[in-house]
């Protein structure tokens, strides 16, 4: 699983390009200090490449074995960037991709734990409809309490990530304020409702969320 066929260093020498038996494509890596720090292919679905990671530290891979002879050390970790993610990967938590998959196909069971929030909430971007609502949102942050507004970007990031993986707005705004909702307290309609107006104003996807509340709201009538 997972043979090395060929390991090499490129043209420029500041890395090295791998060739997997599994995979019909080539990885750039970084070895430095321990970790090996894998560019993720372009192509490549995040299930997929999370899949791939995963059975790196699998008893039976070659993977980090011959990587560890190429470069002459010890590999403890492997880190990447994906979609503006930096995660880093250990034999400890490399069981990552089965919650992944899990959560991606069978939603009403799965669940992104609170360090998968704060990873993603550090590591991405806030996306905006314009500079004005960038300003706008500056302005209401200094009104507004921490909470709602640590709440709203992290509401809104949790869905710009699964909107990048394909999904539908409709089908995880629920899902992801549960999510970024990391205090888990329950009476939040009011702070939910002031974190989804800060939303409707300046997130890249307030309107289509207006839309969405508007409709929740004559359904539950």
């Amino acid at each position: 699983m997972n043979k090395v066929v060929n390991i090499k260093e490129d043209i420029c020498g500041r890395r090295s390009v791998v060739r997997l038996e599994d995979y019909a494509m080539d990885l750039y890596v970084v070895f430095a200090d321990g970790e090996l720090n894998i560019l993720p292919p372009l192509d490549m679905h995040f299930v997929e490449f999370a899949k791939m990671i995963q059975q790196f530290f699998e008893k039976d891979s070659e993977f980090i074995p011959d990587m560890e002879k190429f470069f002459g050390e010890k590999i403890n970790s492997i880190s990447f960037e994906f979609n503006g993610i930096g995660l880093n990967i250990t034999p400890e938590n490399s069981f990552w991709y089965d919650i992944v998959e899990q959560f991606l196909y069978t939603k009403e069971t799965a669940w992104y734990g609170n360090g998968f929030v704060v990873t993603l909430d550090k590591n991405s971007a806030l996306q905006f409809k314009n500079e004005t609502a960038r300003a706008n949102w500056i302005k209401a942050a200094e009104k507004q309490s921490f909470d709602i507004i640590d709440l709203a970007r992290r509401w809104a990031k949790i869905m710009q990530f699964h909107l990048r993986e394909g999904e539908k707005l409709e089908d995880i705004v629920d899902m992801a304020y549960q999510q970024a909702n990391l205090t888990g307290d329950s009476s939040t309609g009011t702070i939910e409702g002031l974190a989804t107006n800060m939303l409707v104003q300046c997130w890249k996807y307030g309107d289509e969320l207006k839309k969405i509340c508007i409709a929740k709201r004559r359904r539950a009538s």
